[in-house]
Parts: structure tokens; sequence; C-alpha cells
């Protein structure tokens, strides 16, 4: 359940005034009442979903929300906005790696998005792609096209970039997508014994791997775990993954 910019920072306000007018957030936010009053319905339906008592209107245009406790207010910090740069990133996470249909209308109800903020969105993708041989292409459906290893390497290199984040104590919109969609392909508990086969790999063979190359060499096992066991693909390190799917066991 995902609130929007506006709709955050309108639920911000009400935590820090209690009662708050209605054309007062209209000319802040230059939208019209109407927009506000959605918003507000909007709002309520999370609040009411988390069980914390809605915003109530009190008049004509005067709305209170009678609750400041600190749990709305760590779930004011949850709903932290995605910003776009992490939106296009999970834009190509859901490409590579969710088992779902993707294409624009899905990531507008996503995002809560217009069509032409998601189709932006694509465009700066693609600029960032070209540079790797790819892109994204909508044929009855969204997906990123290109040379089969160049696909696979950017996976690993997306993947790398996210790999702390399912491991963080982090409830906010943005680290939940991202565990949604790798949890989705391999289970949190199968997560943590490849970081242990990991571990023990560059412990036995003495390695020495910084940060950057320990995310990626760990991002290379997921991956093997993701083509074979959900994409049904051959990968081209098979006998890897016999290795790594015995030392699990």
């Amino acid at each position: 359940m995902i609130l929007n910019e506006r709709e955050v920072k309108i639920l911000e306000k009400f935590y820090k005034n209690k009662t708050v007018l209605l054309s007062e957030l209209s000319k802040e936010f230059s939208v019209s009442e109407r927009m506000i009053r959605y918003n507000i319905n909007e709002i309520n339906t999370l609040l009411e979903f988390i069980k914390i008592a809605p915003i109530k209107k009190i008049g004509k245009s005067k709305y209170i929300l009678e609750n400041n406790s600190t749990r709305l207010l760590d779930v004011i910090k949850e709903l932290e906005p995605i910003n776009k740069s992490r939106r296009q990133t999970l834009i190509q996470m859901y490409l590579m790696f969710s088992e779902e249909k993707v294409n624009i209308k899905y990531l507008m109800e996503k995002f809560q998005l217009t069509r032409v903020s998601i189709n932006s969105d694509i465009k700066e993708i693609n600029k960032t792609l070209n540079i790797r041989g790819l892109k994204i292409e909508n044929n009855k459906g969204l997906s990123i096209i290109g040379n089969t290893d160049n696909i696979k390497k950017y996976k690993i290199f997306i993947l790398s970039e996210q790999l702390e984040l399912l491991f963080k104590e982090d409830y906010s919109e943005y680290v939940n997508q991202i565990k949604e969609i790798i949890f989705k392909i391999i289970s949190e508990k199968t997560l943590k014994k490849i970081k242990v086969f990991v571990d023990e790999v560059i412990s036995e063979n003495k390695i020495k791997l910084d940060d950057l190359n320990y995310k990626y060499f760990y991002s290379q096992v997921l991956n093997i775990f993701y083509e074979d066991s959900y994409k049904n693909r051959n990968c081209h390190d098979s006998d890897y993954k016999e290795y790594v799917e015995k030392k699990l066991k």
C-alpha cells in the first residue's frame, strides 16, 4: 500500500499541526481541493488498515487528525517517498527479476504515476542501458533486450547494488519492494545460506575481496539460482551451480 509524495507530506502536516484547512493544502501543493480530498481518502485507507484513527472532517474545509503518537511518526518514516532515481531502479528490477508481466499500465498502478511519467522514466533508463548495448522494448509488454551476456552482466550489477538492502531491518516502501521482488524468486532462508557458502569459499581459498567485489560474487550466485530454478533456462555455469547446490545442502 503506497502513498505518493504529496500524500506523505500531507500526513506529516497533520502530524505536526493536528488541524489543517483544505484551502491551505490546496494552495501549498498547487492542486484542487478535490484532489486534496482524494489524497486524504488515500491516507485514511492506509491509516485504517494499520489501525490508526483516520483524518476527520470537522467543518466545511477543516480536517483533524487526533493522533500524534510515535507510532504514526514511525509510519511516516517508513512511507518515505520513492524518488525518481530509486523508482527507475525498481522499474529495472521488475523487468529483470519479476515473474509478473510488466507493462506501462502495471507500472502506472505500482507507482501511482501517469503514462507520461512512466514513459519519461523509461526514456531516461534507456540512456543508461544504451551504453551497455541494451534497451527497454515495448512489445506486448516491457522487456530489456540486447546481447544475452550483456543482460546477464547488467542483472548481476543491479542486484549487487541492492544486495545489502535485503539484509536490512528497514521497512521503507523502496526496501519492501526490493525484497518483494527478490524473495518471490529466492527465499530469505536460501539467501542466508548462500551468504554462508560465499563466506566459506572466500575463507577457504583465502580470497581478498573488497566490498564491491564481494557483492558482485554473491550476486552471481543469486543469479545462477534465479536463472535455473525460476526461469528454467540452461545456465552457462551449470557445473558451478551444482556445486553450489551440493554445498548448500
